[in-house]
Order: C-alpha cells, then sequence, then structure tokens
C-alpha cells in the first residue's frame, strides 16, 4: 500500500492518491544439464496476477472529486535466463531479466465536460525493461555465516501512450545472516535503488509542471 501528496492521471492533478495491491506471483524455473561458459543455465518466467485499488481526490473546481478504481488483471511477463558458478563456500551468477509489456493498459480517459473517467487503474508498464543483475552469496555452512548481495541496472525504453522514458535504474540488496542447526536464521538486510537521472518526454516535462516537482529522479533505501 502507498499514498503520495499528488499525482497527475491524463494530464488531471489528483490530491491524496491512495493505493492497495496484492500480487500473486508465479515463477517457474528450468535449468539444463551440462555446463555453459563453466557454470549451471537456467531460465525463469515470472507470472504476475494483480488485484489493485486506487483511490483519490480531483482539484476542488472539478466537477467530481472523489473517485476509487479497483481490478484484477494481468500483470507484466519477466523472462530471465541466468548463469551461475560455484567456487567452494562462493556462489555467483548474472541474470538478464526482461520486462515484457504483456499485462493489462489503456490509457487513462478523464473529462470534465461532461464529468467521466475510464482506464485509471493498469497492471502494466506499457513499455520494455531490460536488467542484467550480478549476485553473490558466500555461505559458510561449518559456522553459518552467509554474506549476499546483488546489484543490477535497468533500461527502460518510452512508454509511447504517455511519453514517458524512466531514466536508468540502479538496485542494490544485500544481507547477512547467521544461520543455526534448527534452520532458522538472525541477520540484517537492505536495499537500495537510485535513478542514474532525470525521467524524459513530453508526458514526463507535463508530470513534473502539473505537481510542482522539483525533480523526477526517484531514490529508495530501506
Amino acid at each position: 500500500n502507498a499514498d503520495a501528496p499528488t499525482l497527475s492521471i491524463s494530464g488531471v492533478p489528483v490530491t491524496a492518491p491512495k493505493t492497495d495491491v496484492y500480487i500473486n506471483k508465479t515463477d517457474i524455473s528450468h535449468f539444463f544439464e551440462g555446463h555453459v561458459f563453466g557454470g549451471t543455465a537456467g531460465i525463469t518466467v515470472s507470472i504476475p496476477v494483480v488485484t489493485g485499488k486506487l483511490s483519490g481526490s480531483f482539484l476542488p473546481t472539478a466537477p467530481f472529486q472523489g473517485f476509487k478504481d479497483q481490478d484484477t488483471g494481468c500483470g507484466d511477463l519477466t523472462i530471465t535466463p541466468a548463469i551461475g558458478w560455484h567456487e567452494g563456500n562462493l556462489h555467483y551468477n548474472f541474470a538478464l531479466s526482461v520486462f515484457m509489456p504483456t499485462g493489462e493498459y489503456d490509457s487513462a480517459e478523464i473529462s470534465l465536460a461532461p464529468p467521466s473517467m475510464n482506464n485509471i487503474l493498469n497492471f502494466s508498464k506499457n513499455k520494455w525493461m531490460f536488467m542484467p543483475t550480478f549476485s553473490a552469496t558466500y555461505l559458510d555452512p561449518q559456522v553459518g555465516l552467509e554474506f549476499s548481495g546483488a546489484l543490477g541496472i535497468g533500461f527502460s525504453t518510452r512508454n509511447p501512450a504517455t511519453d514517458w522514458e524512466n531514466a536508468p535504474e540502479l538496485t542494490f540488496e544485500g544481507a547477512i545472516l547467521q544461520h543455526f542447526p534448527n534452520r532458522l536464521a538472525v541477520g540484517v538486510s537492505g536495499y537500495y535503488f537510485q535513478q542514474l537521472g532525470e525521467d524524459s518526454g513530453s508526458g514526463a516535462d507535463s508530470f513534473k509542471k502539473t505537481v510542482g516537482a522539483e525533480s523526477l529522479q526517484a531514490r529508495l533505501f530501506g
């Protein structure tokens, strides 16, 4: 679930938007016999089914102030080929995730005169994204200490419906865990997300102007 101070939907300012999203993602993986570049090759297909709800308010001058939209549908399909290697306690792999715009997507339609709204909620990003990722885990089975991390960068194409192109997205995830004989583990984990530039396109420029944003360069950590 999430909320924000403001949002632009089809060029119309929206205040206090709130959303609740539930994702059921099925992963189907297959690993091949033999070795490729000295490692084990595999491929994973991820199929998300999404249930979402979006609500908010329009400006007081609009003919309707509140709205709510909810739906269930398929999100974007992801295909990830990967190759993994093992050297003693060190395990590492390289993967390339391809996010395909196969989910349900329709351009939002908002009319202030006469008042009407359609296709507010979408489950597809309506763009391709390619994310190479390098991951590694060091696990000493005798001591039970694990160090894991993954570093990736995503490159997106332009959304033709909104003329919006996201800047490259750098992501890092890490964890330090202590495993116990009863198969439980205790530790710390974290993630960091940083866009390497500003979003571009007429859609991004219009949104930035509509909501008065100083920057569309996102940063997230936890």
